[in-house]
């Protein structure tokens, strides 16, 4: 890939050939080489990947995506990590869904948004249940109609799981959770969960 030199009238920007298409909408400017402000943002703006933010599943921690995330990171998309409430929570009594979608809408999705990010929310198994509900309302086509910057560009289920609006998982998996939840029981310890979840991780980034 060759790359060329285009003057600006206040400096000079080596460019990739590839990121040129964003100048097929633009008119000419009075000088070949000088390029149109408004066509020099676009290229900014096509440069600028989303960012990626992970929800894992109520087990794990967001960690056991960082083999993913690094693949990511190396082709230039920044990632964050959605810490959710309920993961070892002190108090889990005081835990729940709505307030995972609410603490991880305040606190992760809304700073980037609100920085003008654009944003992609990955999630997996009960991750998609938080990072669906904290992404409401936030599309970039309802904050741009809204005359906010930034904004929700997709939303992808790994294994995710999906519910209907006002409708609890309880209820999406027939009434009764499987046999390895246990309600109202705090959960043993156990130090191969995130290696297995890592190794999870591993064999979707080598397929």
């Amino acid at each position: 890939m060759r790359n060329v030199h285009i003057r600006l009238d206040y400096g000079c920007f080596i460019l990739s050939r590839e990121l040129l298409v964003v100048f097929s909408h633009c008119k000419p400017a009075a000088t070949p080489d000088i390029l149109p402000w408004s066509c020099f943002w676009s290229l900014i703006m096509a440069a600028v990947r989303p960012t990626i933010v992970f929800f894992a599943g109520a087990f794990a921690d967001p960690s056991c995506f960082d083999t993913l995330a690094a693949l990511f990171k190396n082709e230039g998309y920044p990632t964050v990590y959605a810490q959710v409430l309920s993961l070892n929570p002190s108090k889990p009594e005081d835990v729940t869904t709505a307030r995972d979608a609410e603490h991880t809408r305040k606190e992760v999705l809304l700073p980037l948004l609100q920085d003008g990010k654009d944003v992609i929310v990955f999630t997996h198994s009960y991750g998609g249940i938080v990072g669906g509900a904290a992404a409401a309302g936030l599309s970039k086509s309802s904050r741009t109609a809204e005359g906010k910057k930034g904004g929700i560009i997709g939303l992808l289920y790994l294994a995710g799981n999906i519910v209907h609006e006002g409708k609890t998982l309880l209820e999406a998996v027939g009434g009764a959770y499987p046999p390895f939840i246990k309600e109202n029981t705090v959960s043993e310890n156990n130090p191969n969960m995130a290696n297995e979840a890592d190794h999870s991780s591993r064999s979707l980034a080598k397929d």
